[in-house]
């Protein structure tokens, strides 16, 4: 059975004109939702229920919601779906001329209507000339919508319901607060323009800049079947999703209706956890940037992740591993390297951790400077050319003089490996692109937990490269790995139709193939019977390939 967790009543003196957008929207919940709980470490949910894989325990519509920049015009601006076969099923946008946003359908537009357009309408047309709305940033056009519904929702009931979330405000440095104040002030004459006079509750810096601070925190970016982000939401229910370096739950989309699973088996008192940061990068990479956004260490005791301790040391073995020429091969060093795009190499931390030789780190650094400097270079046939060197240099092993190479689950390898395949995919190079998947499937497998969605994601994406092949054994091999993940995780969209489809085209081909090759055997059987029976018969002496000259 679902239950509805309604949003606070919107006041009867609000005027009839913005009811329809007022009324609260459902987050819908499956059985195993647990209540919230209150700590000294803040807010958590626990399971009520015992949970299976799979199982919803959330469905929540956002309070508000923007598109990223570069999905404005491309996607309808209230459901999010896609211009493209990418979920809008290739129909074209109706487009606002007030704003230049796009909409799915008549529907969706006057949803949209009452409930942001008309206010952002009235805000870009008092914009500065040469500025519109969709140039500021996305956490700032998001707390502008936020803050034009909170207004018309505000009353003498009580205060709007983002007020009550985590902003961490006074922990903040004061150099944090000025940005943070600097933004609330942009927003705040923003919101005040698209009310217009006369407002009742026109919003001031200072609440602007709290809000800013709340979405800092707790929005949630919102992405499309193949995990892309495609734009940021602030989700009122969702929020109180704790993260854990081991995530028992896994969040995915519908559109912009957020949608949080059970991932694994999770008896009644457990917590449930998502993760606020990627899983695929180096623990010292993430908990800095928990640390700095969110303001805790998860690693720290009493945070919620040490008993993940296990579990993060061997993903950051694999995520940081590289391997020395042996006398026995190939063999792991005793210290990796952790790297990230923006910090590059980094050695091992931590008491008892051995230490990388200096031309271990030189070799990793000149890595590290090749790719960004092609990566900066903005060529993308360059930087696929670069990807094949590196690969060539670092990931196989058999270049001539090789002293070290990074290990399958590398992270710079894994970076490297995506950015190859979608550079192939965006080339043609459909060959190339399918090595490149299949490299990125073998390197997921190595780091993410099981089942993840992502993994699902790139199995699907290599399923489709091997049936355009003609490979259809390895595309059946894929795809069914990809469905039986999407499945354990409870996930049964567009892409998983799609999957089906390859899957049994690659079904028929590889049986039509099957057939024609045992057609083929069996007619050049044929013909070698047929022409055997047509020689004349021969000597004895020839049938055993007795020379009788040599023989006198």
């Amino acid at each position: 059975a679902q239950v509805a967790l309604q949003s606070p009543s919107p006041p009867a003196s609000r005027p009839s004109r913005a009811r329809h957008a007022m009324i609260p929207r459902a987050a819908k919940r499956g059985d195993g939702w647990g209540k919230e709980q209150r700590t000294s470490a803040g807010r958590r949910i626990v399971a009520d229920l015992g949970l299976k894989g799979s199982e919803v325990t959330l469905r929540e519509e956002p309070w508000a919601a923007v598109l990223a920049a570069g999905e404005l015009g491309q996607r309808c601006d209230w459901s999010f779906a896609a211009a493209t076969a990418d979920g809008g099923g290739g129909a074209e946008l109706l487009r606002s001329p007030a704003t230049g946003l796009r909409f799915a359908s008549t529907k969706d537009r006057q949803r949209a209507k009452a409930e942001y357009l008309a206010f952002e309408a009235r805000a870009c047309e008092a914009m500065p000339s040469g500025r519109r709305f969709s140039d500021l940033p996305a956490s700032l056009r998001l707390a502008a919508r936020a803050l034009w519904r909170g207004a018309c929702d505000q009353g003498t009931d009580g205060p709007i319901p983002w007020l009550g979330l985590e902003d961490h405000w006074h922990s903040l440095s004061e150099s944090r607060r000025g940005e943070f104040m600097g933004m609330g002030e942009l927003c705040a004459g923003v919101v005040r323009r698209g009310l217009g006079e006369g407002a009742l509750h026109p919003p001031d810096a200072l609440g602007a800049a709290r809000l800013l601070a709340v979405i800092a925190v707790n929005a949630i970016c919102i992405t499309n079947e193949e995990f892309r982000e495609i734009g940021l939401g602030l989700y009122l229910h969702a929020s109180a999703f704790n993260h854990s370096e081991e995530p028992n739950c896994s969040q995915s989309f519908d559109g912009r209706d957020l949608v949080v699973r059970a991932r694994i088996a999770v008896k009644k008192g457990e917590e449930l956890t998502i993760t606020y940061a990627e899983l695929a990068e180096s623990s010292r990479f993430r908990r800095a940037q928990l640390r700095t956004q969110y303001l805790f260490d998860p690693l720290e005791p009493g945070a919620g992740g040490t008993p993940a301790a296990g579990a993060v040391a061997r993903r950051d073995g694999r995520l940081e591993e590289v391997l020395g020429r042996g006398a026995q091969g190939w063999e792991p060093l005793a210290s990796g390297l952790a790297w990230s795009p923006e910090a590059g190499f980094a050695p091992a931390q931590g008491s008892g951790c051995a230490v990388a030789s200096d031309t271990v780190v030189s070799w990793a650094t000149e890595l590290h400077e090749f790719w960004r400097e092609a990566s900066d270079s903005g060529d993308d046939g360059r930087k696929l050319q670069a990807a094949r060197k590196l690969w060539e240099a670092a990931c196989l092993g058999d270049a001539q003089g090789a002293k070290w190479q990074l290990g399958v689950g590398h992270a710079l390898r894994l970076h490297v490996a995506r950015a190859g395949m979608d550079l192939a995919i965006e080339a043609q190079s459909w060959a190339e692109a399918a090595a490149w998947a299949r490299a990125v499937c073998k390197s997921e497998a190595e780091v993410y937990p099981n089942p993840w969605p992502v993994p699902a994601c790139s199995l699907a994406r290599l399923a489709k490269l091997e049936l355009y092949l003609g490979n259809f054994e390895a595309a059946c091999a894929a795809g069914t790995r990809a469905l039986q993940t999407f499945g354990a995780l409870g996930i049964d969209g567009s892409m998983c139709q799609e999957v089906r489809q390859m899957l049994a085209q690659a079904g028929a081909e590889g049986h039509g193939r099957t057939q024609a090759m045992a057609e083929q055997r069996r007619q050049n059987k044929a013909a070698a019977a047929a022409e055997l029976a047509d020689r004349p018969p021969k000597g004895r002496h020839e049938a055993v390939g007795i020379d009788l000259g040599a023989l006198d």
